[in-house]
């Protein structure tokens, strides 16, 4: 345990503030000690000073990577009218919260990803967990108190709300003094203050605020008025379509308005272990993407921008400025050497994809077989394919996209899982998510599902999802759910709601829901109104419905007619349907 050393602060250079204090640098001859900052409490009366050492002991008690570690304090009492306490806890230096991430995502329209808000669901249950094996509940969870340092990790800081519960079953009344905490993070039998609880089911406010944090992460800030059965439900089904269905109910488990039907931290932790084991296998790796950290290093140098717009104009006339450069000076390009240059750094680098090809062909060998022929193809060997072996490669594909950003300029992708694979919603979910977090530079995509019956409605949402968020390069998309009769009506309406103006580069279209005993001519009719609306680009379409018993003459005619002035670059329409 280090000591916090007074004369090692470096008063005159603070590096935030709030309403707790501010921060200040602490630096030393150790390169150890350069990455810790000084957190300068003002205690003013006696609750904060309480609340603060109460921090400082929960602080020192634990030792988790999830929980923000106390290394040293300093405590000063000042003789003053009134008394006040100066305490300076030494901590980790951390670059930001999660509450800034939220809210840039949220002002640039984009969904956070998925990777995202599963790792940073699983950092956060085990810390819960083991502050409860240690019986603490922190009491304040919410995204202003989950901090990132400069590698992307999550901690739970500010945990002086926090208490020791006893082992007995004392009843507490929910007066401030027990609950602590943040309105709009507490659970409704706290805020509505109608029932006595036991003190060991004051658990049950971390549990929620858990939940309240991964749903803002997935919808936005959740008001209190809608804390209810009905108000959380029009949530959920507003997210369908942009989230997978095991996050959704998962966090339906945790959101229950009654706390003895809430699902514990450790099942949390299981359900996500099971449900998602390609992200949560490396323990070293619940980091955030660089995407998001991009939000931070933005930040920074827009700080910095600014600190250099205060510096003073140089007095001088412009003759007597000399620029030196540590740099040779760089010959000067013409426009048309400089498009060439860019063009030759983003060229397809076939050596890099090639080594990637034979690495993943000698370890799939009995199940995939991997091509460059015409971009990247990946085609199944063997009709035994499990979601295991999808959610496996899946994670391979991802760790290449981590080790190199090249995989992120691979422009075609074809996925043949045709032979009969025995994947659910579980693995295609998985691979529609992995494809948009990894490849979202693709101009060309094919996908081929035919006859597997076990993909539903569900897997087209996340698909439509990625599309709609991540694809929007794509001009070329070739989807093939022949046989795949767990898709229905619904299920297509779903994945047309996805289709929207972010399409505008999509010029061909290929769909063959052939053999499809679930699908009627609503649910054509339905996506078709979608494609008219919003497929402004379109110049070729087709459309196979092979072997479904809805197809008339009227129906097809009234496909054509739908689409018929409303796709002004439409040359070329394919319909393939055998009449009954």
């Amino acid at each position: 345990m280090f000591c916090l050393d007074p004369k090692k602060i470096l008063w005159n250079q603070e590096l935030g503030k709030g309403s707790y204090g501010k921060i200040l640098p602490y630096k030393s001859k150790s390169d150890d000690e350069d990455q810790w900052v000084v957190k300068h409490i003002i205690a003013i009366n006696s609750k904060k000073f309480i609340s603060c050492m109460n921090e400082i002991i929960l602080g020192f008690s634990c030792n988790h990577p999830s929980i923000l570690p106390i290394k040293g304090y300093f405590l000063e009492e000042v003789d003053s009218k009134p008394k006040r306490w100066e305490i300076y806890l030494k901590l980790p230096r951390m670059i930001g919260d999660l509450r800034a991430v939220i809210k840039e995502y949220q002002r640039t329209n984009t969904l956070i990803p998925e990777t995202d808000i599963i790792k940073t669901f699983y950092a956060l249950v085990l810390g819960i967990e083991y502050l409860h094996e240690k019986k603490i509940t922190h009491r304040d969870i919410k995204p202003d108190n989950i901090l990132i340092n400069e590698n992307g990790e999550l901690k739970i800081a500010d945990i002086g709300a926090g208490m020791f519960i006893a082992e007995d079953d004392t009843s507490v009344h929910l007066r401030g003094e027990e609950v602590f905490g943040t309105r709009g993070y507490l659970p409704p039998e706290v805020i509505n203050q109608k029932q006595t609880l036991k003190k060991r089911d004051l658990y049950w406010i971390d549990v929620w605020g858990l939940g309240i944090v991964v749903l803002e992460m997935c919808f936005g800030r959740v008001k209190e008025e809608e804390f209810s059965k009905i108000g959380l439900e029009k949530i959920f089904d507003s997210l369908k379509s942009k989230y997978s269905f095991n996050l959704l109910e998962l966090l339906r488990r945790i959101l229950v308005i009654e706390p003895s039907q809430r699902i514990l931290p450790n099942q949390i932790r299981q359900e996500l272990e099971r449900q998602f084991p390609h992200l949560l296998s490396d323990l070293n790796n619940l980091k955030l993407c660089p995407e998001t950290m991009n939000i931070f290093q933005q930040k920074k140098m827009s700080d910095q921008k600014e600190k250099i717009q205060e510096i003073p104009q140089i007095s001088k006339p412009p003759s007597e400025i000399k620029i030196q450069s540590s740099r040779a000076s760089t010959p000067f390009k013409s426009n048309e050497e400089q498009k060439n240059q860019q063009e030759k750094d983003f060229e397809f680098d076939e050596p890099m994809f090639q080594e990637m090809r034979q690495e993943l062909q000698e370890k799939w060998k009995d199940m995939f077989e991997f091509n460059l022929t015409n971009g990247f193809e990946i085609s199944t060997k063997k009709e035994e394919i499990q979601d295991q072996d999808i959610i496996k490669l899946t994670a391979e594909l991802q760790s290449y996209g981590e080790k190199s950003n090249k995989l992120k300029r691979l422009e075609s992708l074809s996925l043949n899982l045709q032979k009969y694979c025995r994947i659910s919603d579980e693995g295609a979910e998985v691979l529609a998510v992995g494809i948009g977090e990894n490849m979202n530079n693709l101009t060309h995509l094919t996908l081929n599902f035919s006859n597997c019956d076990q993909i539903t409605g569900n897997s087209l949402r996340v698909l439509g999802a990625q599309l709609n968020q991540k694809l929007r390069k794509l001009e070329e998309l070739k989807l093939n759910l022949r046989n795949c009769n767990g898709i229905d009506d619904q299920g297509l309406t779903a994945f047309g709601n996805q289709v929207n103006d972010k399409f505008k580069k999509l010029r061909h279209l290929e769909l063959d829901l052939s053999a499809n005993k679930n699908i009627t001519a609503e649910g054509i009719k339905s996506l078709f109104s979608q494609f008219k609306n919003n497929l402004t680009n379109l110049h070729c379409l087709s459309l196979k419905l092979e072997h479904c018993n809805f197809v008339k003459d009227e129906n097809i005619k009234t496909l054509i007619l739908n689409l018929d002035g409303s796709t002004p670059k439409l040359q070329s329409i394919s319909l393939g349907f055998s009449l009954k």
